[in-house]
């Protein structure tokens, strides 16, 4: 996000920047002009010193008295500010005010001694001495009948030079400091006073302006700029006042209309950009109301039934209608929708409005139906068929002894048939009643003792169970409670015991567990069987639903066992689940209700 900085500090850092760059350059030609006078006031007193030296020295070198040079420069040093030194024409040092001439090396490479060998005055300024302090250096030529006879030279620390340049830099910079800050205080009083306080007037103004506040009147400053300024946005918000009421006044209405519609309510525009829908809408077709607004159908919506009833309704003159599933919730909702053109005034087609009709639980209805009645008439078919063939083959045969085995073998076959039959539609009638009693709230639950419940059911399958040498295990506490309808329960547990050992190997256990938490009671059946596929198991509860269906049907079971499970398990406000792996076994459950624990005995 952009930062965006004060006018006022804008003008200020421009001011402090114009204050800075001034100052710098005062500060450079104040420097500059103060290096020159030092320059030539410490020239003119070098040059003094060696006019002073080159009349003393002139005379002991044409008496040839070189041991009198040193002592001399040590005398004329002024106490060691000023470094004198004469040297012979070969670069030797002849005497030295500082150091023993013995112990100096040959300045003949030197640029001042080479300037003064050839006649003229040498300078020369570089950083030289202890501690690599800047010293200037002035040589000048000892000569005789146009002959060198020696040079001497004068040096000078420009310590002073330097402190005074500190000097004329701090006073500079602190009159620039004083400068700017005066600058800025009065900068700062300008503009609190004639732009920064009119300016705020406005700002909050505009601020109550955009937080719906039309009814504010801004201050109009004496200034020009801002006087005329505040006028128009006084003037710009009487117009948005008016036509905000009016805009409102028409979106509530048209808001409260389709709020209190139960039916879905889609609006797009021509391009099938969507305009708006109603809370139902959002519902039926899980759509943002910040994000979905201004998007294609396409992005909005992944469905093609709907994007063709839209594309219909925007094509032609006529209604459009069609059926629309959305696959996007856990269970598929349908939808009907009727879709028509929106058009202006002038009759020109603006977009599109689709009506949407949940139907959802029609269809389910509606397919449940489907479902039952293939499935009923399926399981149906085969012993009724059964039955007819064998009363046909009955008729085809004669009262003549050879024919009594096979007169026997339909007899039982019509028999089996007709006991399949009956366990059919008794299964169907206790599915009904089951579901019936549920549904009214019929079924009588209370506190009850589960041990004595699986006692019963372990009883009723217990010949079951002998015929193919299978014993079943108990494992459950005596203490174990749960709300229940005893005889309910004890059905459901029936079917599974039936259907473990149905599908258990010959002397392999079946075993009823029971475990018990603070939330839940779970009372669970596990054999030894072939176990089932993972992808039959979401399945499995439904009515006539059969892992193999041949199998199953040569187990003697109606397909409705485990639906009766689940629907007893509903009707205790519990559920039922499985647990199964291929040829390891299976294990179902009945998840209830822990029964309240028992009222303390009156002392």
């Amino acid at each position: 996000m952009l930062t965006r900085r004060s006018l006022i500090w804008k003008v200020t850092s421009a001011y402090v920047i114009v204050v800075g760059l001034c100052t710098a350059a005062g500060a450079w030609y104040a420097g500059d002009a103060v290096l020159q006078v030092y320059w030539s006031h410490l020239t003119k007193t070098l040059e003094h010193k060696l006019n002073l030296l080159i009349a003393q020295v002139e005379p002991l070198l044409q008496a040839q008295q070189t041991n009198q040079i040193h002592p001399l420069c040590q005398r004329l040093a002024n106490a060691g500010v000023v470094r004198i030194t004469v040297i012979d024409p070969t670069g030797q040092v002849l005497g030295d005010s500082h150091r023993q001439p013995q112990k100096l090396p040959n300045y003949n490479h030197l640029p001042e001694v080479v300037t003064a060998m050839a006649g003229q005055v040498g300078r020369a300024s570089r950083s030289d001495g202890p501690g690599r302090l800047q010293v200037v250096y002035l040589a000048k030529p000892v000569s005789h009948n146009d002959q060198v006879l020696a040079v001497v030279r004068a040096g000078m620390i420009m310590d002073r030079a330097n402190h005074a340049l500190a000097s004329v830099y701090w006073r500079i910079a602190l009159g620039g400091i004083l400068t700017a800050a005066l600058g800025v205080a009065l900068t700062l009083v300008v503009f609190a006073r004639q732009i920064n306080q009119p300016i705020r007037y406005l700002q909050e103004g505009a601020r109550r302006f955009a937080a719906g506040d039309l009814d504010h009147t801004l201050y109009e400053p004496p200034s020009r700029e801002f006087g005329t300024l505040a006028a128009s946005l006084n003037s710009m918000a009487r117009q948005l006042d008016e036509k905000v009421r009016a805009l409102t006044r028409q979106s509530q209405e048209q808001q409260a209309i389709l709020t209190s519609m139960v039916e879905g309510v889609l609006a797009v525009d021509s391009h099938e950009r969507i305009i708006t829908f109603n809370a139902a809408a959002a519902q039926f077709l899980n759509l943002d109301p910040d994000k979905s607004r201004g998007r294609t159908v396409q992005e909005a919506l992944r469905n093609q039934d709907l994007q063709r009833v839209v594309a219909q309704a925007l094509a032609g003159q006529d209604p459009a209608e069609g059926q629309v599933v959305l696959c996007a919730t856990p269970q598929d909702r349908c939808l009907q929708a009727h879709g028509a053109q929106l058009r202006s005034p002038q009759g020109r087609a603006t977009g599109a409005v689709i009506v949407l009709h949940d139907v959802t639980r029609l269809c389910q209805l509606e397919n449940m139906r489907q479902q039952f009645v293939a499935n009923v008439s399926h399981e149906l078919k085969t012993p009724i068929t059964a039955i007819k063939s064998a009363a046909e083959a009955l008729t085809a045969l004669s009262d003549q002894p050879q024919d009594a085995p096979d007169r026997d073998r339909f007899l039982r076959i019509i028999a089996r048939q007709s006991d399949r039959l009956n366990a059919i539609i008794d299964d169907l009638l206790m599915l009904a009643r089951i579901e019936q009693d549920s549904q009214r709230q019929q079924v009588k639950l209370e506190p009850g003792e589960l041990p004595l419940v699986i006692q019963a059911a372990v009883e009723t399958c217990q010949a079951q169970a002998d015929q193919k040498s299978i014993a079943i295990e108990v494992q459950a506490a005596q203490d174990a409670r749960a709300s229940i309808n005893p005889h309910l329960l004890e059905q459901a547990i029936v079917n599974l015991l039936s259907n473990a050992i149905r599908y258990s190997p010959p002397q392999s256990p079946v075993t009823v567990t029971i475990e018990q938490s603070p939330t839940e009671v779970t009372l669970g059946v596990h054999d030894s069987g072939p176990g089932i596929p993972a992808q039959h198991l979401p399945r499995i509860f439904e009515r006539f639903y059969r892992v193999e269906q041949s199998r199953s049907r040569s187990h003697g079971g109606t397909g409705l066992g485990l639906a009766i499970v689940k629907h007893i398990a509903l009707a205790h406000h519990g559920r039922v689940s499985v647990d199964s792996t291929p040829g390891r076994g299976s294990s179902f459950y009945i998840h209830l209700q822990p029964a309240s624990p028992a009222p303390l005995p009156a002392l």
